[in-house]
């Protein structure tokens, strides 16, 4: 818990919750990704559609990601 308190507490860092609008961006990829037959687990549907909501870019190593429309991925290779 300490260490996730002090990640949460530097000025770089910012919190993003779910609102009205980050639920519409979830439907909207949820209809996408079945119509495709490309689902993604639900965890990562969320995150997707905070991102896209957000502008963001996912930094990630899944590749599942790439099936998502309109969102901006960054793939973390080690």
């Amino acid at each position: 818990m300490e260490l996730l308190q002090n990640f949460l507490t530097q000025s770089v860092v910012s919190l993003i919750g779910v609102d009205f609008e980050v639920c519409e961006v979830y439907a909207r990829i949820g209809q996408q990704l079945r119509l495709a037959g490309t689902p993604i687990p639900t965890n990562d549907h969320w995150i997707a559609s905070i991102a896209v909501r957000n502008n963001g870019t996912l930094l990630t190593r899944d590749r599942h990601f790439d099936n998502v429309a309109g969102l901006a991925v960054a793939h973390w290779e080690e």
